[in-house]
């Protein structure tokens, strides 16, 4: 691209003018491929979001850690997984674990959760 010969004062401010205009619409541009990228990669964040729910615990109450390690051990690992393999055992309750530290520290989104799961969303189960 040649640059424009400039002569005159004018000539100089419409130059400056269409530069400011040609760095608008690019500043547009950048803009608008940033906004695509973030859409287009809305479906990995939330996956490596849930991944890292399993992978890390988030510090919760006791109670709710003791409620958890209780169901985990009790319910999941000695009985739906008692005769599956060592590693299974290992691994599964220490996944579940993390996962529901994050599920218990924000109780209204379980509520919330507990509620679409069994269609009530917000409405009694009786209907006087």
């Amino acid at each position: 691209m040649d640059k424009p010969r400039i002569t005159s004062y004018r000539e100089l401010l419409a130059e400056e003018e269409r530069l400011k205009q040609l760095l608008q619409s690019q500043r547009q541009q950048v803009r608008s491929d940033l906004q695509a990228i973030h859409t287009e990669l809305q479906p990995v964040i939330r996956a490596g979001n849930t991944i890292k729910r399993f992978l890390a615990r988030r510090g919760t109450t006791a109670a709710a850690n003791l409620g958890i390690r209780l169901v985990v051990d009790g319910l999941i690992k000695r009985s739906l997984l008692a005769r599956s393999g060592w590693l299974m055992r290992s691994v599964v309750p220490v996944l579940l674990k993390n996962y529901a530290s994050h599920i218990t520290a924000e109780p209204d989104k379980l509520v919330m959760k507990i509620r679409k799961v069994f269609g009530m969303n917000g409405k009694s189960l009786r209907q006087e």
